[in-house]
């Protein structure tokens, strides 16, 4: 192996170590937080349908669903997430060819 990549790959390796080891105090110290509800306790994602009558006859219905903010916001339109298999990726074939020393 190249005396550069190999000091490449162990300079790498050392750099990952200690952005590691920095960022691991700061996640452990992390405090959470609080816990958000919109008004009736509903969590975020919550949907509430609100309708509108006039002498018992439905006028109006509106869809609103909990932000994180903690506040109610209407829905103008909504679409599920259509979940389905992921594609497959075929697998690549990986050629090996053997080293020489020269000298």
């Amino acid at each position: 192996m190249n005396s550069r990549i190999r000091t490449l790959i162990i300079g790498l390796i050392a750099a990952s170590s200690f952005a590691t080891a920095t960022i691991a105090p700061a996640v452990s110290q992390a405090v959470p937080a609080a816990p958000v509800t919109c008004e009736g306790g509903a969590k975020p994602g919550g949907t509430m349908v609100k309708q509108f009558t006039i002498n018992g006859t439905v006028v109006k219905e509106k869809k609103y669903i909990c932000g994180s903010d903690g506040q109610w916001h209407e829905v103008v339109a909504r679409e599920e997430a259509k979940i389905s298999t992921p594609p497959s990726t075929p697998r690549v074939p990986v050629v090996v060819t053997p080293l020489r020393a020269v000298g």
